[in-house]
């Protein structure tokens, strides 16, 4: 993954924050102070947007931030092979040298 794609990445984004807007609530499909504690995503959850006990509605108020997020989980499927891939990478590289 070239440092181009990471720079465009943060370009973006960067842009993006400037507008978004002050919504005082979300709509939960499960409202969430009912359902304490705080439960953890798993990490299957967190590859896909709008899952779980704390997805969101498909209200107008709410869209920005689903689309925020479906974005993210975008670019953690598209950098998470390329991560996995370079970590395993890393750990052969360090068996080698110990065995060496």
């Amino acid at each position: 993954m070239s440092l181009d794609f990471f720079s465009s990445l943060d370009a973006k984004l960067s842009a993006r924050s400037t507008w978004m807007p002050n919504v005082d609530s979300l709509d939960f499909v499960n409202d969430p102070t009912k359902s304490r504690p705080h439960q953890l995503q798993t990490p299957d959850q967190l590859r896909q947007p709008n899952v779980g006990l704390y997805a969101l509605t498909a209200t107008p108020k709410n869209h920005i931030f689903l689309e925020y997020e479906s974005r993210l989980c975008n670019i953690l499927n598209t950098v998470r092979p390329a991560l996995h891939a370079a970590l395993e990478s890393e750990t052969a590289e360090v068996r080698r040298v110990k065995r060496a």
